[in-house]
């Protein structure tokens, strides 16, 4: 199963032991580099899994979308209509397919319809298009 984008409890310590010298080069740096190892993204899950301290699950239903590519259009009406997900990633990284305007339109107004109303914790003054402030619709909910 891929992990692209699910959402995992991670124990501390469950793959830090294996590679003690790499966790502490890699904390220490400053910057990202390319000796860094990616602890979150995939090593935890992979030693953990190989170790004995995880196990696979098709629970729960998860759905990636690189909203850079064009079949994230169709990906997202798809969230939005049906539901069947129980959570979703949304990555905006690599080859870029959809112009930046159309991919912020259509993950704002597919997120603001799926979402209509705001969590205490979000902040008002943000938005997805740069400097374009909250959209008018959310501001009238």
């Amino acid at each position: 199963r891929a992990l692209r984008g699910s959402a995992s409890p991670q124990r501390h310590g469950a793959a830090g032991a294996g590679v003690p010298d790499d966790f502490a080069r890699t904390a220490a740096s400053r910057f990202r580099s390319a000796t860094d190892i990616s602890v979150t993204n995939s090593l935890y899950h992979y030693y953990a899994a190989m170790t004995g301290q995880a196990t696979a699950s098709t629970e729960p239903r998860v759905r990636y979308v690189q909203t850079t590519l064009s079949a994230s259009l169709r990906q997202m009406e798809r969230l939005e209509r049906r539901r069947d997900v129980d959570m979703f990633c949304l990555n905006d990284g690599g080859e870029t397919e959809v112009p930046e305007d159309v991919r912020i339109r259509t993950l704002r107004d597919t997120l603001e319809r799926m979402f209509p109303v705001r969590a205490p914790w979000e902040r008002t003054e943000v938005s997805a298009a740069p400097g374009s402030g909250v959209s008018e619709e959310r501001l009238d909910a």
